[in-house]
């Protein structure tokens, strides 16, 4: 009776033992591992002290375009300089407010929206759609004549994801 009794024990050790196996999900050799992502930032608020940003006038002229997640930021700066030699060249009857920016958007006909704007410096926000192309034109109105004087950066908006 006792090699019967031992027999039936070694049995279901060894049953248990093939059930515990086959029920653990398995693991890969090779561990998969996530890209790490390098951060040009931080975030713990004890590294550093919270300051409101100076907003230094920049020295040259520009129209910078940036993308965010439903518009698009317009940051301009013209110089006095500039504006002056605009002045000289196409007369002196120009005012601030025949400045404008063109916004051109490569899927909407027409593509350009208009945005008058009064001031050599300054930000404005256009609501963008997703997968488009977008630059930005200031320019000068004349009656029905566009004058560009600079073109910015050209952007893509980011496409919807698919589901």
């Amino acid at each position: 009776m006792i090699p019967l009794v031992f027999i039936l024990l070694v049995t279901a050790v060894l049953i248990l033992m093939v059930y515990w196996i086959l029920s653990n999900p398995k693991k890969p050799d090779h561990p998969e591992t996530t890209p790490q992502r390098k951060y040009d930032f931080e975030t713990a608020g004890e590294l550093f002290k919270y300051v409101e940003p100076v907003r230094a006038m920049p020295e040259e002229n520009e129209l910078k375009l940036s993308a965010h997640s439903k518009y698009i930021l317009a940051s301009w700066n013209i110089k006095p300089s500039t504006w002056q030699e605009i002045l000289d060249e196409f007369g002196a009857a120009l005012d601030y407010e025949d400045l404008l920016i063109r916004l051109h958007d490569s899927r909407l006909q027409p593509n350009s929206y208009e945005l008058p704007i009064s001031d050599l410096s300054g930000t404005c926000h256009f609501q963008s759609i997703p997968g488009t192309a977008y630059y930005a034109v200031i320019g000068v109105k004349q009656a029905d004549d566009f004058i560009p004087l600079f073109l910015s950066n050209t952007i893509n908006t980011a496409a919807k994801p698919k589901k």
